[in-house]
């Protein structure tokens, strides 16, 4: 399970870092190459890059989670409970008086 989560981790920190970097790189002081434009309002590319990271974080984060809530799915539940008594105080406030107790099998 370790290793797993650790995977999970590392597809999505190390893209991420990557990216950094080469914003970094590509937008620094003396890259005189790259061209300043004042007037820039809109990029397909960059809007795609920026809505593709959080989804990849959904679908790889999703994916085991949806996996292991199925799994449990199978498991039976056991419950002891008892009735819930509700009664009025001074304040005419409503007090329980009950307990419910929950068992996995």
């Amino acid at each position: 399970m370790l290793l797993n989560s650790l995977a999970v981790m590392l597809v999505i920190v190390i893209p991420t870092l990557v990216a950094l970097l080469a914003i970094a790189w590509m937008f620094r002081a003396t890259n005189h190459g790259v061209r300043y434009d004042p007037e820039f309002t809109y990029s397909g590319r960059i809007e795609l890059i920026v809505w593709s990271i959080p989804t990849l974080n959904v679908l790889f984060l999703g994916k085991p989670r949806y996996r292991s809530s199925v799994s449990m799915a199978s498991v039976a539940v056991r419950t002891n409970s008892r009735s819930i008594d509700w009664l009025r105080n001074g304040n005419h406030d409503f007090v329980c008086s009950g307990t419910i107790g929950l068992r996995l099998a």
